[in-house]
């Protein structure tokens, strides 16, 4: 659909193949624990998320920001 969807696994992949030697931040949309640590580890070196204090204490997020 062309529209700017945050980080997504298939994204983050095709950054991490593409920045050798420039490390990766995951950004937008990274709400939840599992989803942090997944995008760990794929390899990224920075998490950008609006929900730290949920992810941290092991909680979902419901925000839409």
């Amino acid at each position: 659909d062309g529209k700017p969807n945050g980080a997504t696994v298939p994204g983050i992949k095709l950054m991490l193949e593409n920045s050798c030697p420039l490390p990766v931040k995951a950004a937008g949309g990274v709400r939840t624990r599992n989803e942090a640590l997944e995008m760990i580890q794929l390899g990224v070196k920075r998490i950008g998320t609006s929900s730290a204090k949920a992810i941290a204490h092991g909680e979902n997020s419901n925000s839409e920001y």
